[in-house]
């Protein structure tokens, strides 16, 4: 009879916890070592059974600890941490108590799993994606300082291109004291950096992107441009995953979250909180070009405006659509 083994691994960048449990569901203990490929590899090996199933959870070690590991394994799972909360919201947490409830639920198999990226240039496109979006967030947030500066000292009609503008000294005038007027020169310096490197984080993004031919039919769809189709691939990485667009819709923000006990709804209906919020603001985004631009997405905006009356359902339809669009084009290897 075959030994089959299940493994439990709490990676952390400094020490990590291996816990085993047999396939009677009997803990066999933990061991405690330093992270690093050398001490992974050397504790996995030496545990002996003819089948080891090893489970962790999605985290910044995940892929390389998974990828390190898989030869010497029969099967590893990567697992959202958002969904044991059995172990997040344990009343008594640490490494060890972690390792034993990740060995339980890989034998129960109450886990879900996480998509990880088939090869190694489709991670790293996914990381240049990240990066722009990172320094997009950063000078959006820089600029919601500068403009708060500027309304603290009574200034409430802003123009954002004089305000952010480093060359114009005559803007900053209007506060009161030097202090203020020193540090808002301070923001438009940082300003002017970020937005520096989000240009060469996105001629980056685009250069990776090149690799991948769904990008460039994406952008034949009305209101998707450059960004949108990056992101959404990025995100993705495969269209196969999703055995339909009402996944697709979940994973990306859009879903609808129903809740009911003896046949009767708890609550009203509303959008799935646990969605992707960068796939859903891009999405808003295209959904707001595809309008200005009188498309048929527009079009459709207004039908079912007209329909129901109402401007959000209307609108979160059509970011619907588009996503849908995409998804099925890609799926089908198809043009717009």
């Amino acid at each position: 009879m075959k030994k089959v083994v299940y493994l439990g691994l709490d990676v952390h960048s400094k020490c990590s916890v291996l816990g085993r449990m047999d396939g009677e569901g009997k803990y066999e203990g933990d061991v405690r070592f330093p992270t690093s490929e050398s001490e992974l590899i050397r504790h996995v090996v030496a545990v002996e059974a003819d089948e080891k199933h090893l489970i962790l959870e999605e985290c910044s070690l995940a892929r390389w600890t998974a990828q390190t590991l898989a030869p010497y394994v029969t099967k590893v799972v990567i697992c959202d941490p958002k969904e044991n909360r059995r172990i997040g919201w344990a009343r008594n947490k640490n490494d060890r108590q972690d390792a034993y409830q990740l060995c339980k639920v890989l034998r129960l198999g109450d886990y879900k799993e996480v998509y990880q990226a088939a090869t190694d240039h489709r991670a790293e496109f996914k990381e240049a994606v990240q990066f722009y979006m990172s320094r997009v967030q950063a000078a959006t947030r820089v600029k919601n300082q500068i403009r708060a500066v500027y309304l603290r000292s009574g200034v409430t009609n802003v123009e954002e291109v004089r305000a952010f503008d480093p060359e114009d000294k005559e803007y900053p005038a209007r506060l009161s004291g030097e202090l203020l007027r020193g540090m808002v020169e301070d923001l438009l310096e940082l300003l002017a950096l970020m937005e520096k490197q989000a240009k060469r984080a996105f001629r980056r993004m685009v250069q990776a992107g090149r690799r991948y031919p769904e990008i460039a039919r994406f952008q034949k769809i009305p209101g998707v441009g450059p960004v949108t189709a990056h992101v959404f691939s990025a995100w993705i990485q495969a269209p196969e995953r999703f055995a339909s667009e009402r996944r697709l819709w979940s994973y990306c923000g859009l879903g609808i979250s129903e809740r009911s006990s003896d046949n009767k709804p708890l609550g009203y209906r509303r959008l799935n909180r646990d969605g992707n919020p960068i796939l859903k603001h891009v999405s808003y985004m295209a959904f707001m070009a595809a309008r200005r631009s009188g498309s048929e997405f527009g079009r459709f905006f207004e039908a079912v405006l007209e329909r129901t009356g109402n401007r959000t359902h209307a609108r979160l339809t059509v970011q619907r659509r588009i996503l849908q669009t995409m998804w099925l084009m890609w799926r089908r290897g198809t043009d717009y």
